[in-house]
């Protein structure tokens, strides 16, 4: 799910992108706010606010008025343009080997159970100097009817010792309490336990950073894939 923070942050590295480029979205990535959306880019307000035209196609528009022009989706579901399970190795389909200019996380690898085959694809298809966006559920979360959301949460340490690993560059790092507006807050190791326990916080506190009582912080990373084609490492702490 494309939510607001990650247009917001998409919307501020927009010049890493190439001119013309190639996107490759795990899961079937859909517009959480149409509203959100028009207002962060008004000059495709009209299409994105067309209710006849579906959520899926709204995220491609917005890729295309970033000159990420040719997308893919590479997921499980029906809707996929490459049908796969993630739970299992990617890299038998060379045809997308370091294919793309950017490969997107948004709210994907929570829900797979093999977590070393999620990023091992990401590394696996996205291209020497390419960006790896990710955006990930990180504190809270509490929703799956009382049973909690996917299988996993991330710590901003799982990306320090991802891109140490695998010898990337991380462009930006942010934390989000998933508010309509995209509200960003750069990751600072003294501020991250105040999102990890807000009720330690007084009321005021909690809304001027706008941490509202049922909580869905989310952790959003963007990295830069080295020129260095090694294969995909696992981290070790």
């Amino acid at each position: 799910m494309l939510i607001p923070s990650a247009i917001s942050l998409l919307k501020k590295h927009r010049k890493i992108l190439p001119p013309t480029g190639s996107i490759a979205d795990l899961g079937d990535q859909l517009l959480y706010s149409r509203e959100h959306a028009a207002q962060a880019f008004p000059e495709i307000s009209n299409q994105i606010l067309d209710e006849d035209i579906d959520s899926f196609k709204c995220v491609s528009l917005i890729y295309q008025n970033m000159g990420l022009c040719n997308r893919i989706c590479i997921d499980y579901s029906e809707n996929a343009d490459i049908r796969i399970n993630l739970n299992y190795s990617a890299l038998s389909l060379p045809e997308i080997e370091a294919k793309f200019d950017m490969v997107t996380n948004h709210g994907f690898s929570e829900h797979v159970f093999n977590q070393m085959s999620v990023f091992e694809c990401m590394h696996y298809i996205c291209k020497s100097g390419g960006i790896m966006f990710h955006t990930v559920p990180c504190q809270g979360w509490a929703d799956g009817n009382g049973w909690g959301h996917g299988f996993y949460q991330y710590q901003p340490n799982f990306f320090r010792n991802l891109a140490s690993s695998n010898n990337y560059k991380i462009i930006d790092l942010q934390i989000s309490p998933f508010t309509q507006s995209g509200t960003l807050h750069t990751f600072d190791s003294k501020l991250y336990p105040i999102f990890a326990n807000p009720h330690l916080l007084k009321e005021e506190a909690r809304e001027k950073l706008e941490i509202n009582k049922g909580q869905f912080v989310s952790i959003l990373a963007i990295m830069k894939k080295s020129a260095d084609q090694r294969r995909f490492l696992c981290p070790h702490e």
